[in-house]
């Protein structure tokens, strides 16, 4: 990059944030939820749902009759039903229905349904009772 004439500068590192295991990564999640990535006050009123601070829910997510946080994630596209979602990272397009998660991390475009407990699954994976 330096070759290319690109600019660089140094930075002092207050807080190192990892992500290179799952329990890292829910620890990162946390942290960041606790330190100004909660939007709780902005998600204005969510169908039949009770919100238990920290939460970031994304706004274009879809989130009804469902119970969420606290330290939950949920992105962009993702839609939640009939849920209790705890201490778990959703990424964007997954859908939830019928479960109950605790400590989980759902990739892109996951289908849950009918599940209770701690999942890991990776994008476009498919888990149902």
């Amino acid at each position: 990059l330096l070759d290319r004439g690109i600019k660089m500068r140094t930075e002092n590192v207050e807080t190192w944030l990892d992500a290179g295991t799952p329990d890292a990564l829910h620890e990162t999640n946390r942290y960041l939820l606790s330190h100004g990535r909660d939007n709780t006050n902005e998600l204005g009123s969510l169908e039949d749902t009770q919100i238990i601070p920290p939460v970031f829910i994304h706004p274009g997510a879809k989130v009804s009759h469902s119970m969420i946080g606290p330290n939950t994630s949920i992105g962009e596209g993702a839609l939640i039903q009939g849920s209790t979602i705890k201490d778990s990272i959703i990424a964007s397009g997954a859908k939830v229905t019928n479960s109950r998660l605790e400590t989980s991390l759902l990739g892109h475009d996951v289908t849950v349904t009918g599940l209770s407990g701690k999942f890991n699954l990776g994008d476009d994976s498919t888990a149902s009772s």
